[in-house]
This record gives structure tokens, sequence and C-alpha cells, in this order.
């Protein structure tokens, strides 16, 4: 009598709304869009910390993945991790009340007390005269002290 030993190989399949999503935890994780067989090289290169959501996992080594633009393809099992909960959305600031009034295009223009000590310029006065003519500068040998054009330097290498 001969026994067969047959492992169970589980598949794991999940609709696109409700599949796990998963990060991609190598610097470059390769994508294939055919599937791992395809004759050309990989579709596109998934970068670290990309999530994707998990389509089906089995025993290949590959798992079907539907990136963030909708695309799918297969990519390496050992290349994914669980993926951590996502922050919670902001909450929306609370809906403004509408008045009666009308717009001026003005309401966001701050006229209210100055909070630093350096005071605001008066804009009737006269702007500062900044022509400032050329400096002089000293040419030839009466830059040069002739005591210290003399001397030797003190060191040597």
């Amino acid at each position: 009598m001969v026994l067969l030993g047959v492992g169970c190989a589980t598949t794991e399949v999940y609709e696109a709304e409700q599949a796990p999503e998963y990060v991609v935890t190598k610097e470059y994780a390769s994508f294939y869009q055919d599937g791992p067989l395809q004759t050309r090289g990989p579709d596109l290169g998934l970068r670290i910390n990309d999530r994707v959501k998990l389509l089906k996992k089995d025993f290949t080594g590959f798992a079907m993945v539907e990136i963030s633009d909708g695309r799918r393809g297969y990519v390496g099992v050992e290349d994914l991790a669980p993926a951590p909960p996502r922050p919670p959305a902001p909450k929306e600031p609370p809906a403004r009340v509408s008045s009666n009034r009308r717009s001026t295009g003005f309401e966001s223009v701050y006229v209210g007390p100055q909070m630093n000590e350096v005071p605001l310029p008066d804009p009737a006065s006269p702007l500062p005269d900044l022509n400032v003519g050329p400096e002089e500068i000293p040419t030839g040998s009466s830059m040069i002290d002739s005591d210290l054009a003399d001397e030797k330097p003190k060191f040597r290498y």
C-alpha cells in the first residue's frame, strides 16, 4: 500500500474593495502586468513604502496586486508586508455662515494693531538718496610699505 502525502496550498483571493493593503519593503520591486513569466522584463518598478491592494496570494511566490492608479499585476510576495493603518482623515472646518452683507474683497486684510515694535514707514515720506559716488582708491607704490617689502620670510618649508 502506498500513501501519498499531498500538502494543501492555500490561495487567498480578495475583491478590490475588501482587499488588504500591503506596502513594498524593498527599494525596487518588479511589477509584471502579464505575470512573472512574461517574455519581456518588468512593466514597472515599485518603490519602498508604495501601497498596493493584495488581490490574490498563492504558493507561486507572487501576489496579484492593484496599484494606486488601478493597474493590476504581479509582485514577489517577499517584497510585500502588511501596511500600517492609514492616519485618520483631518476634520473639516465648520461651515461658514453666510451673511447678508456684500463682499468687498478686503475681508481677509488684517487691520488690527501691529504686533512688533518696528514702525511701518510713512508712505508720504521721500525715499532716501542712494546715489553715492565711487570711493577713491589709492594706487601705485604708496600702498606698499617700504619696510615690509625688504623683509624676508622668517620660515621655510
